[in-house]
């Protein structure tokens, strides 16, 4: 097992600063899982550092070094939370997968057989209603339409992205992704209720970095958030102009929520134009409220100093908001 610190070879491989390695433990090890290179302590991956990411089954492909071109599975029981619990990790027999998936951007786990799938669209149709989980582990780009039923798991990994441009992706089940971009183009993500507990700017693009404009990465999330109801981001100043969140039929039906990591600590900063950062408006402005149900917390919204017209909030039609910090 290497040291789990500073830059070194592991398995043939000279690793270097982000690079992720697999510690895989058959007998079981609190050290099992996927770590981050750094020059001094390495860090647990994102996509593999809570109860909700590693479970009984949890797939992992070797890519290069010792174990390449290979897919390991944890075989430990019961709730595993890494870092506390001994996790075994061993590598799939050769006869549960298919011939495909070494190469293929997309695979389904189902009853512990994996199969590759050519597109997102082939993905959701061969899959069926199986209860299984469909991992995307490379870039790959929609050619048609996909709808993924409520008994699929949809797991996009890290630094994988699914361009969507000219089609709808739909999200019946379960969702699961780090907090970085696996969205990209001009297409539509659509999550259906209990999916995901709130939808990440960042999934689509979103940068914190007090320079990028998010503004058409946040209108995307902002829009495949209109079920799940919660926009959720991360730590870092986004850049942007207006994000308009329209309510049809003239209001929420289950609330929304706007949050973020803190105060001061995620702040919504307007790009230079005099508008609002957030706009709730409706379809139909006559009926009901625009703003009802609204809770905005937890983030610091910096419009522009110095004019009339420099507001960051626009609310139409009131009732049942709450702004906090």
């Amino acid at each position: 097992m290497p040291t789990l610190s500073v830059e070194q070879t592991v398995g043939g491989v000279a690793c270097v600063d982000g690079d992720r390695v697999l510690v895989a433990v058959a007998a079981g090890s609190v050290y099992s899982g996927i770590w981050v290179v750094r020059t001094s302590a390495w860090e647990r991956a994102q996509d593999f550092d809570g109860t909700l990411d590693v479970v009984t089954g949890t797939i992992v492909l070797v890519e290069s070094g010792a174990g390449s071109t290979q897919f390991w599975t944890v075989k430990t029981t019961g709730v595993i939370l890494p870092g506390t619990t001994s996790i075994s990790i061993e590598p799939l027999p050769p006869e549960s997968v298919d011939a495909g998936v070494s190469w293929s951007a997309i695979y389904s786990i189902f009853d512990g057989v994996l199969t590759a799938h050519a597109t997102m669209a082939a993905a959701a149709t061969n899959i069926g209603s199986d209860r299984c989980t469909v991992v995307v582990r490379d870039d790959t780009t929609m050619a048609a339409s996909a709808t993924f039923p409520s008994t699929a798991v949809l797991e996009v990994q890290n630094n994988a992205r699914i361009t969507t441009t000219g089609y709808t992706l739909t999200v019946n089940g379960r969702f699961v992704a780090p907090r970085s971009q696996c969205f990209a183009g001009a297409g539509t993500v659509t999550f259906g209720s209990g999916t995901v507990a709130a939808v990440l700017p960042e999934w689509f693009g979103a940068i914190g970095d007090d320079s990028t404009d998010n503004t058409t990465a946040i209108q995307a999330a902002a829009n495949a958030a209109g079920i799940v109801g919660v926009l959720d981001f991360g730590p870092g100043t986004f850049r942007l102009s207006t994000v308009t969140k329209t309510m049809t039929g003239g209001r929420l039906t289950q609330g929304f929520a706007l949050r973020g990591a803190g105060r001061n600590v995620t702040t919504l900063k307007q790009t230079g134009s005099p508008t609002e950062l957030v706009k709730f408006t409706s379809s139909s402005p006559t009926t009901g409220h625009a703003s009802a149900q609204l809770v905005i917390e937890r983030m610091t919204l910096q419009g522009i100093t110095g004019g009339p017209t420099a507001y960051g909030l626009t609310l139409e039609s009131v009732a049942d908001v709450v702004v906090r910090h």
